[in-house]
């Protein structure tokens, strides 16, 4: 049963998701032997840009003993050696189902159970929302490419090249966007700064803005705001490192169409040009939808460096990867040299905006540690705690050690 209030298309991984989903399908039939098995997929809360979806498997089974209910999630557990006995399997089914509810950005799979009345197993995932569908595959009939993001097919619906304008002032971050771009076989001008983005938009014709919130000179609400000012009528994405309700507000008051959260994920970042693409190309004058891409909460776990995310984001290219770490701490270098001198002064303002770089430099590149300290320092800054931003510095510049060599093992 899925929810009527659902009306938008969700953004996921549909191949993990329908793992979950048969695993627990599964179990529910394989210890039903008579009776009811329903599926409910409902709002649990919502917002303009997400929903939060629960997903719900009830039976009316043979049910589970209490003290089973905490091991049922550990590797190799089953409900007891006569369930084991009867009805086979080896107790990784949920195991694993629970790993990838993570994946998905969820917490944990929620089991409660009676025995002899049955169980009811759930979790809730915070998803994207979209207002139109991606286009798989249907050569394939819709399962070969519909895996992550739901992938584009390479004859019919292959998405049309756009000229897009791409303005950071992180170089490392414009190397990633560009590389990404230029493989889709789209073309790219990159500018600097938010003055730099405005004059290049006003000078030439793009079909796609792509545009950083702090950036100098301009950030990223002036220079949207001053090129619709101007008349540009082309989307304006913003991409930024958080990106709060009260934030995306003021990305729309700028004239902003839609918000992608770093890090960059490459098949994420890939759906949302590919989505504007064939909306361009439909010749609709007005984007309707003002989306969030990921969970602007979420670090990517407690890795120090995560090389495997690196790798999948420059499509496996170890010379990029490599490239892209030594812009990211080049980079880095010179902005704690400066977030040093800018805490004499106890300057703020310019100490927030520093911590908010390299928080974006470092998800791109899967210093996920870094990028969550930094975090806490660009809020201590914001909050003027002279005490925290002291001690989240010193932090900071340790975990920066610490990522660069572990990064030499890429």
């Amino acid at each position: 049963m899925i929810d009527e209030n659902i009306t938008k298309y969700i953004v996921s991984d549909s191949h993990r998701y329908k793992q979950v989903l048969n695993n627990l399908l599964s179990n529910a039939v394989k210890f039903c032997e008579s009776g009811e098995i329903k599926a409910e997929l409902k709002i649990v809360s919502e917002s303009a840009f997400y929903y939060m979806i629960r997903t719900s498997i009830t039976d009316s089974g043979i049910g589970i003993e209490p003290r089973m209910l905490k091991k049922l999630f550990e590797p190799f557990v089953q409900c007891g050696h006569s369930v084991s006995q009867k009805y086979g399997g080896t107790g990784l089914g949920l195991a694993i189902s629970n790993q990838i509810v993570k994946l998905l950005g969820g917490e944990n799979i929620v089991v409660e159970s009676e025995i002899g009345c049955g169980s009811r197993f759930y979790f809730d995932l915070n998803v994207k929302t979209s207002s139109s569908i991606r286009a798989v595959d249907i050569d394939s009939g819709g399962s070969k490419n519909d895996n992550q993001y739901c992938r584009w097919s390479e004859s019919r619906f292959k998405p049309p090249a756009l000229n897009i304008l791409a303005a950071d002032d992180s170089a490392m971050n414009t190397k990633l966007i560009e590389t990404i771009l230029k493989g889709e076989g789209h073309t790219i001008l990159t500018a600097e700064n938010g003055r730099q983005a405005v004059e290049f938009g006003v000078n030439a014709s793009f079909d796609l803005i792509l545009m950083d919130i702090n950036m100098p000179e301009l950030n990223g609400y002036q220079a949207a705001s001053e090129l619709r000012r101007l008349g540009i009528k082309a989307p304006i994405i913003a991409i930024t490192a958080a990106a709060m309700e009260d934030e995306i507000a003021e990305c729309k008051k700028n004239g902003m169409d839609d918000v992608i959260i770093k890090p960059l994920r490459y098949d994420a970042f890939i759906a949302t040009i590919n989505e504007y693409a064939f909306k361009i190309k439909s010749a609709q004058k007005k984007v309707s939808s003002l989306t969030g891409f990921a969970d602007a909460g979420s670090f990517g776990g407690d890795k120090i460096f995560d090389g495997d995310f690196l790798m999948s984001n420059t499509c496996g290219r170890k010379d990029l990867a490599v490239e892209l770490i030594s812009i990211f701490c080049e980079t880095c270098e010179k902005e704690l040299l400066r977030t040093g001198a800018l805490i004499e002064t106890n300057d703020f303002e310019q100490i927030s905006l520093c911590a908010h770089k390299i928080k974006g430099s470092a998800l791109n590149v899967g210093a996920n540690v870094l990028a969550a300290t930094a975090a806490g320092f660009e809020a201590a800054a914001k909050s003027s705690a002279v005490d925290e931003i002291g001690r989240l510095y010193l932090c900071l510049k340790s975990d920066f050690e610490k990522f660069k060599n572990l990064k030499l093992k890429l």
